[in-house]
């Protein structure tokens, strides 16, 4: 259960986020007022914050995937989108907020990415093998 701590907490950050945002345009929240000067701030934050969770919580399954019509799916791509639609979908219903199907496409683009990029980390790191590693003569001789 350790290995969700990162993704859990990061989605608490989310939601804490989209209550500020659907309480009040004019917020005195830090994260809301540090990004004003940010052009492109809703499609670049939609981006970043799905990505980031599509990221963690593909490490957190550990890359698992679902079988859908004999296609890998990974299961990060497929929890994060649904949540990301159904929190766009749901500001139709709130007055503070605008549905926009760009954002969703941005949270599509971003969870694409960070999974992507995750599954590269492992595969890299998978390939470096360190039990042929010999220290040269001159690392020996800093140690002694």
């Amino acid at each position: 259960m350790k290995r969700f701590i990162a993704a859990g907490v990061f989605f608490l950050f989310i939601l804490y986020i989209i209550w500020e945002a659907n309480h009040s345009r004019s917020s005195t929240n830090f994260f809301i007022e540090f990004t004003e000067v940010i052009p492109q701030k809703d499609k670049i934050g939609h981006f970043v914050l799905y990505g980031i969770l599509a990221f963690l919580l593909d490490k957190a399954l550990r890359e698992k995937n679902y079988r859908i019509f004999k296609n890998a799916i990974p299961a990060a791509l497929v929890w994060v989108l649904s949540f990301a639609a159904i929190e766009e979908f749901t500001q139709i219903w709130i007055p503070a907020r605008n549905f926009d199907l760009i954002d969703f496409a941005a949270d599509l683009f971003g969870v694409v990415v960070f999974i992507a990029a995750s599954r590269m980390v492992e595969v890299k790191l998978k390939k470096v093998d360190f039990s042929f590693y010999k220290p040269t003569k001159k690392i020996r001789e800093d140690r002694e």
